[in-house]
């Protein structure tokens, strides 16, 4: 029996728009119903609650709704009508989400005899946290207006202006209650089209905003070849990551925010990956998404908030809202996989051409997280438990810790959920790679080979702990975690597959765990399920007990090129465009499980986040795969080995290696050019075995 206070409305009946920290999320029509989880926030607040808009006080029937950016849409509607159902007048409204402004510019066209018309949108405002909508609290009952002057009025809240609505000169302004009218009367023309607008603003909000430094020329990077997904997924990636990017120079930030509505701050784990799957359109989103976090990096151990020395956050709010019950500016740091994912994108940002100085600047950050890895996160209480890294469950907080952090994700074969502390599978992996990464930077940048080399022996010990207590021949699967106990959680998820992703599996173990994660229980036409369909607690519904989430399908894929299964990886391909084309180009954070939907179409996930960062960065972390490219720029060497089908073609322009931008091109017989680049290029025919 559903008991939800809120009205639940499909992903295909909503919009959103987003820019920086403000999102609006409407039905298409661009209704918002206080009831449906709608609005436009700020900050994790919502400006205002309900919007509806009338004509002669009908609500006009909408006959169009297209997205025409990240952050822009057009909705037209009938205005006006004859006897014979003809139509006579339309509206057309395009609304743009700036960050801190929605406005909303209004057109209405004529096709018939000239008439007056009213025009009367009516909005309402209950500053209610998203944070609390999120968590199913029911809204607050909206506030009252209060006029300023003839073109604005100002919701109160604490005494303080909370969002103002400004309007142009012609406007009628009018309270009702907890309702503001803004009403227009509009002639209708046949040989002209009436005009107006109306915005809403968060009160305090610096709208034309610099940035930490002076932005580089947005990358040109654009897609072409033999299938014509490329082109329109790639487009949509740029723009959504662009339009979720959060600039806070008051703060001396700016990051990824991990996804609208609920997760427009800075996370560790989310901003982290956006950041690694945006490096090909350069290093500098990653780095200041890196400085953001360092900036907030543990320095002492404070059991409320799990901060401690060197470790990398798992959650910063930019508004008065916060997380479990903390104190407005406290951070909360309750993840397992940051601190390794940190230092993983740092290394990766350097082999794309990051300025050595910036990378350099960011190794003491990194060490520390490393340190982390190998001291506080090996304990279970007073008991070193090394080398792995383990999280013991917040009660105030995340039960959960890894990527996969709802509460009844981490589960036994019987179903039954694991409790106390946990090692999962894909963290130690991050560390493995985080050690190799280290000590990559350590030789070109830091203290030099001794300290490598000894990173180097704690990678490779990891790696035959991980293959001593995680690999579980008999069943031919990676566990999921192990318990505090000792045993391991034995079913089939997608985090092994991410373990492909670093280097942490021997060749044999991984060629098996390959095959295994591309078996029928886990593959679905549109990605990886979390959990296998065998599982006694798989649900195709469930966050991570069944559903897709195109970003871990998508690491699961570099995983397969990294150890030559170029054929899964194209399975896993085209399982995600064709995911991407049935969402309009933009993947939502997660969809169903399920092996067939409605009319063969992949089935949503109805409170996913959408866009969502490191699901917008998926097609770019699809097209690295694609081309099979591992830049290494401070060693001078591109090395290329495609994996599209020998027949196609690809050709990318606009991509960005350290301070040059230019081009590769694979042909239908696989064979690569470049133009742009001064580096060494390494393609197929030429790479070592």
């Amino acid at each position: 029996m559903i008991t939800d206070p809120f009205e639940v409305l499909a992903p295909s009946d909503t919009t959103t728009l987003v820019r920086g920290a403000t999102v609006a999320v409407s039905s298409r029509s661009g209704e918002i119903r206080p009831k449906a989880l709608l609005g436009v926030m700020h900050r994790d607040e919502r400006l205002l609650s309900s919007v509806t808009v009338l004509v002669d006080g009908v609500v006009p029937p909408m006959l169009a709704s297209d997205r025409t950016g990240a952050s822009s849409d057009r909705i037209a509607s009938l205005a006006a009508f004859d006897d014979y159902r003809n139509g006579q007048a339309l509206l057309v409204r395009r609304r743009t989400v700036s960050d801190g402004m929605v406005t909303e510019d209004i057109e209405l066209h004529s096709f018939g005899p000239m008439k007056t018309v009213e025009l009367t949108i009516v909005v309402e405002s209950d500053a209610a946290s998203i944070l609390g909508l999120k968590a199913g609290r029911s809204p607050q009952t909206a506030l009252g207006w209060s006029l300023v002057d003839p073109g604005e009025a100002t919701s109160l809240r604490r005494d303080t202006p909370f969002a103002i609505v400004q309007v142009d000169a012609d406007a009628t302004m009018v309270v009702d209650g907890a309702s503001l009218h803004l009403s227009w009367k509009a002639e209708t023309h046949v040989d002209r089209v009436w005009t107006t607008s109306w915005s809403v603003r968060a009160a305090g909000a610096v709208l034309a905003v610099d940035s930490l430094r002076p932005p580089a020329p947005k990358p040109p990077l654009a897609v072409e070849g033999t299938d014509g997904r490329w082109s329109r997924a790639i487009a949509s990636s740029i723009a959504d990551l662009e339009a979720l990017t959060i600039d806070l120079p008051e703060r001396g930030m700016r990051f990824v925010g991990a996804g609208a509505p609920w997760y427009q701050a800075l996370f560790g784990r989310d901003s982290l990956i956006a950041g690694w799957e945006s490096l090909p359109l350069g290093t500098e989103l990653a780095l200041d998404t890196l400085e953001s976090l360092a900036k907030k990096q543990g320095t002492e151990h404070v059991p409320r908030t799990r901060q401690a020395a060197g470790k990398i956050l798992h959650e910063l709010r930019i508004g008065e809202p916060q997380v479990f019950g903390m104190e407005i500016g406290e951070t909360y740091y309750g993840s397992v996989d940051a601190s390794p994912l940190f230092v993983m994108l740092l290394a990766e940002a350097y082999r794309w051409g990051a300025p050595a100085d910036r990378v350099r600047g960011l190794l003491p950050a990194a060490r520390a997280a490393i340190q982390w890895c190998q001291g506080d996160a090996v304990m279970i209480g007073d008991t070193d438990r090394g080398p792995f890294v383990w999280y013991t469950p917040d009660p105030q907080g995340l039960g959960n810790q890894g990527w996969k952090d709802s509460g009844d994700c981490m589960v036994h074969a019987d179903g039954t959920t694991a409790e106390g502390s946990l090692a999962v599978a894909e963290a130690q992996s991050y560390v493995y790679e985080a050690l190799v990464g280290l000590a990559r930077l350590e030789r070109d940048l830091g203290h030099g080979e001794h300290v490598a080399a000894e990173l180097d022996r704690s990678a490779a010990a990891l790696s035959r702990a991980f293959v001593e207590q995680f690999w579980l021949a008999d069943d031919g699967l990676i566990a999921l975690a192990i318990d505090e106990s000792g045993a391991p959680l034995r079913v089939a998820t997608s985090n092994m597959g991410q373990c492909l992703w670093s280097g942490i599996l021997p060749d044999d173990i991984a060629a098996a765990v390959a095959e295994r994660v591309m078996a029928s229980d886990l593959l679905t036409p549109w990605g990886i399920r979390t959990l296998g369909s065998h599982e006694r607690a798989y649900n195709p519904l469930g966050y991570h007990l069944g559903a897709v989430w195109a970003h871990d399908t998508a690491i699961v894929a570099s995983g397969l090129v990294r150890h030559g299964r170029n054929d899964a990886f194209r399975v896993l391909t085209n399982s995600l465009l064709d995911a991407a084309e049935n969402f309009h180009w933009r993947l939502p954070e997660l969809y169903g499980g399920l092996d067939t939907a409605v009319d063969g179409a992949p089935l949503p996930y109805p409170a996913a986040c959408s866009p969502q960062a490191w699901s917008a960065g998926v097609p770019l972390l699809m097209l690295r795969g694609a081309l099979g490219l591992q830049p290494d720029v401070p060693a001078g060497v591109i090395r290329v080995a495609p994996s599209i089908r020998r027949g196609d073609q690809l050709r990318v322009r606009g991509l960005r290696l350290g301070a040059e931008t230019g081009e590769i091109a694979v042909d239908r017989d696989g064979g690569v050019t470049t133009e742009g680049f001064s580096f060494q290029v390494l393609s197929t025919e030429s790479m070592p075995a």
